[in-house]
């Protein structure tokens, strides 16, 4: 859950879409309003340039900019052409800008700040991941998934070796670096561009950033799971980014709570957010693939039953949207949307590991895969959750075993 700040919308006057000129530098810094929490979203730089498609897909939804008081003078010489404007090459504006959405990939590896460990480059696993997507026979696709997973596992290893949150962020930003590659290289899905906008909005915006991280952790770990089907990375990769939209439906001094200190109250206003979030898409983008929406209406359900909005418990939750409600926690608990306090992944991790100790029976995840994402992560709390959850492991077991029986005797 993204802690959001207030602006002061007097401090902002509205302006036409329709003024914003396709080629040229904007000299002014242009957002999005959401009145109901009263929340700016920075849309695009100052200086930046700005493409005929990207006016246009924002024109064709009819929404209003708005601009600083500050900027007004900028802003009226721009519309009249008074202001320089520096033209560009259209070819190269219709791409992302490679400094604000990922490094090129460079022939040697990035090292942490920290030490050897080098980080895997996004070329070696989009290769392996070519080949069991175009694989001609099981066994090819095998080979090729394996060798995938395994480097999933190590690169999941290496994001969460940071020894304090400087390193952390730089080891995330990598990780962003190599899913945004691995995204960008998935042809022929209709997710693809929606995925590629809404990743460079987040990339604008910081306090848009939870679902950029929340989609790379996802992705990451279905890799790691073994889900290496390109329609799968994508859906997991969309549903990360679009899970908590809802969240600009909620009003602010909800939203600006920490997770642990809201009410009851205040706790049922913010989960009404899930719902927002698919009539959100729903209203807006009709090509959203359903799995995409299952995924994140069931982000928030717990393995013990307690989520919401369903209430659903164990098996009955989807795998992928599992994946998902892991990657959420993980940043909301190291970003600091938990509680207030910032951690590194490994801290993180073992902050989890305490409250989902605390009762008999885990609360947020199946205890097979938890234990599992502990392990590639080399968590010193890996042993202490898998001796812990030992019991819940055999009722587990049980469950998978009658939902196999009913599948067979259907």
């Amino acid at each position: 859950m993204p802690v959001q700040r207030p602006k002061d919308i007097s401090k902002y006057f509205r302006a036409n879409i329709r003024n914003l000129k396709p080629g040229m530098t904007v000299p002014v810094d242009i957002h999005l309003y959401f009145a109901q929490n009263d929340h700016l979203v920075l849309l695009r730089h100052a200086n930046d340039v700005l493409s005929e498609t990207f006016i246009g897909k924002y024109v064709k939804r009819d929404l209003d900019i708005w601009i600083n008081n500050d900027d007004r003078e900028a802003w009226d010489k721009y519309i009249t052409g008074e202001y320089e404007n520096i033209k560009i090459n259209r070819q190269k504006m219709e791409k992302p800008e490679p400094d604000k959405l990922k490094p090129l990939i460079v022939e040697e590896k990035i090292e942490y700040v920290q030490g050897n460990a080098k980080l895997a480059r996004s070329a070696d696993l989009i290769s392996v991941l070519d080949e069991a997507n175009n694989a001609k026979n099981d066994i090819q696709y095998q080979r090729s998934a394996s060798v995938a997973v395994e480097k999933s596992r190590e690169l999941f290893g290496q994001v969460t070796a940071a020894v304090d949150v400087a390193t952390q962020n730089t080891a995330t930003d990598h990780a962003k670096a190599v899913v945004f590659d691995i995204l960008d290289n998935v042809a022929g899905n209709t997710a693809k561009t929606m995925v590629n906008e809404l990743w460079e909005m987040t990339a604008t915006d910081k306090e848009l950033r939870h679902g950029t991280n929340v989609a790379t952790y996802a992705v990451i770990l279905a890799l790691a799971f073994g889900r290496v089907e390109y329609p799968v990375i994508c859906d997991i990769a969309l549903a990360g980014l679009l899970h908590d939209i809802g969240v600009s439906q909620i009003p602010f001094d909800v939203v600006r709570t920490p997770t642990r200190s809201l009410t009851p109250i205040q706790l049922r206003t913010f989960s009404s957010h899930v719902d927002e979030s698919i009539r959100l898409i729903e209203m807006f983008n009709t090509l959203t693939p359903a799995r995409v929406k299952t995924i994140i209406m069931q982000h928030h359900e717990k393995f013990d039953g307690t989520g919401y909005p369903q209430g659903l418990d164990g098996f009955k939750v989807l795998d992928l949207a599992q994946v998902l409600s892991i990657a959420n926690l993980i940043d909301s608990v190291s970003s600091g949307y938990w509680d207030g306090k910032t951690r590194t992944l490994q801290q993180t991790l073992s902050t989890i590991v305490k409250f989902e100790k605390i009762s008999t029976f885990p609360e947020y995840f199946n205890p097979e895969v938890f234990d599992a994402v502990l392990a590639w992560a080399k968590n010193p709390d890996a042993k202490e959750i898998k001796k812990a959850a030992e019991p819940a492991s055999e009722i587990v077991q049980e469950q998978a075993k009658s939902i196999v029986k009913e599948k067979q005797s259907a």
